[in-house]
């Protein structure tokens, strides 16, 4: 049965070589999906540890009972604290906080690695040492310098107070966009009062808030101390869960596979089906014959499953810089690929279906012809009718030679050129509605970065806390507006108002 197979591969060649090209295109699309899909929720997961933080949920006002539970718990991936020491008033309603805190609180406000968020110097050991953002201390107005002495006129102890500054930090994007401004001070060994508030990452990031919901329940604390990190967990959610899109998009690649591979493969039936009643004749049951086309399919899947798979990573390499808002809600940038391992198993899922389900097609076509007329390549009336129909289309005077045989090819198999029809209808409806929410996103997302200040280099907001009537005036606009620096200025303002309804 397999040699017999293998002597069909060989005779058949230009069925054999179309049949490969479609299961290659097949795993390569379906390789390239998921890649592509992966890769681009990883960089979304990247984009807002950078934006927002890696910490995935803030519990405020703890105690040493709790801090020690917190360090205890082994669902907890990274920890890390911090502890209100004092506030410098620079402006009425505008404070620096002094923190004691460790270096892994630092890490967590933003997607740091090891020390990657010492940007100069090192982190305080001393209680006259301190560390800042470089913004920050530009702010202060003091020289970003290793090695500086910085005063600071502390308001709680109603001191000034003069310490070394030994480290500059990387900025953290979540503090400065929301102009929070601290100093470090190194973390005591012991934790006073509740002013002390634990950052932490769990182990399992596809379940946070469940892991949240039991670490708040034996640290006993309310809902208002507990602060999660929302926008980090939902595309947790999307990168280790597959959206219904994707999975849409897996049977789409699915019926079209099949759709390809038998169409093409049902007209090398129709050619052997002389040689299919020989070996019904000779003894051989429908069940071995089946079993010629199941291990031929397995030996060109065998050969183009692999092909097709070096396809996808080309592929998903040479798309990584255009597609990443398709599989995401903002608008991405894919900078390192992300091979799962759902890319080498749907594949084979895919292709291992449409072989059995086009076996089972081909056995049940088998089943319902007799040997002696499949030796005779008689099909009964279905036959006759078709002969008689290329008669009819070799009367027409008015075509020419060409047209008369192009009518006989496509009604010689008429279920093959309707599912080549219906696939290639597939692939264009795809590809149109592709492109079109594509198109959708694309505007979607440069409207809410106008409205929102996201494409600016720099925004001014209000101070929080402060009242939305109070902003910046016209002159103050004007003085930044012809700033050496500033090539575009756009300002809005905040109305007042009531909707009323009957």
């Amino acid at each position: 049965m397999f040699k017999l197979s293998l002597k069909y591969i060989r005779y058949y060649k230009k069925r054999t070589f179309s049949i490969l090209i479609g299961m290659i295109l097949s795993v390569a699309i379906i390789v390239s999906i998921t890649i592509l899909n992966k890769s681009a929720n990883q960089a979304d997961v990247d984009r807002v540890k950078y934006e927002m933080g890696s910490y995935n949920t803030v519990f405020k006002n703890l105690d040493d009972i709790r801090i020690e539970k917190i360090k205890k718990d082994k669902s907890i991936k990274d920890r890390g604290f911090a502890g209100y020491y004092d506030s410098v008033a620079l402006s009425d309603d505008f404070y620096l906080y002094v923190i004691r805190a460790n270096t892994e609180y630092i890490k967590l406000g933003s997607s740091f690695n090891e020390n990657s968020f010492i940007k100069e110097g090192r982190y305080p050991k001393n209680d006259n040492e301190i560390a800042a953002e470089e913004w920050v201390l530009k702010i202060l107005g003091e020289e970003p310098k290793v090695g500086s002495s910085v005063r600071l006129k502390l308001k709680d102890r109603n001191e000034e107070r003069t310490y070394k500054l030994v480290g500059i930090l990387r900025d953290r994007p979540e503090f400065k966009r929301t102009m929070t401004l601290q100093v470090f001070l190194p973390l005591a060994h012991n934790f006073e009062g509740n002013t002390n508030v634990g950052m932490v990452t769990f182990k399992d990031e596809n379940s946070i808030d469940k892991s949240t919901a039991l670490l708040s329940k034996k640290l006993n604390m309310k809902s208002d101390n507990i602060i999660k990190n929302r926008e980090l967990i939902e595309v947790y959610k999307n990168l280790y869960n597959i959206d219904k899109n994707t999975v849409f998009s897996f049977f789409i690649v699915l019926a079209v596979s099949f759709i390809v591979i038998y169409g093409i493969y049902s007209i090398s039936i129709l050619e052997r089906i002389s040689e299919y009643g020989i070996l019904l004749a000779v003894g051989s049951s429908r069940k071995q014959v089946a079993g010629i086309t199941l291990c031929e399919l397995v030996v060109l899947s065998a050969i183009s499953i692999p092909i097709g798979y070096l396809l996808g990573l080309i592929g998903s390499e040479s798309l990584s810089g255009l597609v990443g808002n398709v599989f995401t809600e903002g608008a991405v940038t894919i900078r390192k690929l992300v091979i799962p391992k759902e890319a080498f198993i749907i594949p084979v899922f895919v292709i291992v279906s449409v072989i059995l389900l086009i076996t089972v097609v081909v056995c049940m076509t088998i089943s319902k012809i007799s040997p002696i007329e499949a030796i005779r390549k008689n099909l009964g009336k279905e036959k006759k009718h078709k002969n008689e129909t290329h008669k009819k289309a070799a009367s027409r005077n008015n075509l020419s030679v060409y047209s008369i045989i192009t009518i006989r090819n496509i009604l010689s198999n008429g279920r093959s050129f309707l599912m080549i029809v219906l696939s290639i209808s597939i692939a264009g409806v795809l590809f149109i509605n592709a492109s079109y929410l594509s198109f959708m996103e694309k505007g979607q997302a440069d409207n809410i970065a106008d409205m929102m200040g996201y494409n600016s280099d720099y925004k001014i907001n209000f101070v929080p806390g402060a009242k939305k009537t109070d902003g910046l005036s016209s002159d103050e606009l004007e003085e930044i507006k012809f700033l050496k620096e500033v090539k575009d200025l756009s300002a809005i303002q905040v109305m007042y108002s009531r909707l009323m309804t009957s």
